[in-house]
């Protein structure tokens, strides 16, 4: 009886000590999820001044590609699709539109007009409530969970299948901010004039022009006389 009690004691320090690193595996998640956020969302402001400062680029080299009677080449549609609000109609998983229900009580912005609570607190959900919205919406469930986690709803999902979304969600983030550097204007912005000659380059190229190096002299020294940067 004795080696029985010991048995199960053991077992059960076993069983808290999993469900220990379980929760600290999930919380370490959160937190990079938040700090990619915040990352995120200060690239996304300083881009906007590196769009500022590459407009009079733009300005120059198409001052310089009416001169050289050039056509760019065709863009595809990267228009961002509606965002279908009627879950009931979309193609997701049972558990999701569930999830993204109770999330939705919590965050819905006609639920929060009379709420007591902050004009801060109030922007915030209503940003999980459009993030769950368009995480349902694209079949990409990781900021449905994500949310659901911060607001401390219930997943009703196991250990790695939550482990799996919030990674999926941690990929997403860095992917958004290696794409924000990898935007012309931002590497414009963070480049010395060697890199800058080659994004004139590369931006002539899609115009289908070859610029000679007087042509190149000739931007710079444009760019540079009304860059008040």
């Amino acid at each position: 009886a004795g080696k029985a009690i010991r048995q199960r004691a053991v077992e059960s320090r076993k069983e808290e000590r999993d469900k220990k690193r379980k929760t600290r595996e999930i919380k370490r998640l959160t937190l990079k999820i938040e700090m990619l956020s915040e990352d995120l969302e200060e690239h996304q402001e300083v881009l906007q001044e590196c769009e500022s400062d590459y407009t009079v680029v733009i300005s120059v080299l198409l001052k310089y590609f009416k001169k050289k009677k050039a056509k760019p080449e065709k863009k595809s549609d990267n228009s961002i699709p509606k965002i279908e609000e009627d879950v009931e109609k979309l193609d997701s998983p049972a558990w999701a539109k569930k999830l993204f229900k109770k999330i939705a009580k919590e965050t819905h912005p006609d639920k929060l007009q009379h709420a007591n609570v902050s004009e801060r607190e109030k922007e915030k959900k209503k940003k999980m409530y459009q993030d769950s919205l368009n995480s349902i919406n694209e079949g990409d469930f990781s900021s449905l969970v994500d949310t659901a986690i911060r607001l401390g709803v219930e997943t009703g999902m196991s250990h790695p299948d939550i482990k799996s979304y919030l990674g999926k969600k941690v990929e997403k983030l860095e992917s958004q901010i290696k794409e924000i550097k990898s935007k012309f204007s931002w590497v414009w912005f963070h480049s010395d004039n060697e890199t800058r000659i080659l994004i004139i380059e590369k931006t002539c190229s899609a115009y289908g022009i070859k610029p000679t190096q007087s042509d190149i002299e000739k931007i710079m020294r444009s760019i540079q006389e009304r860059d008040l940067t």
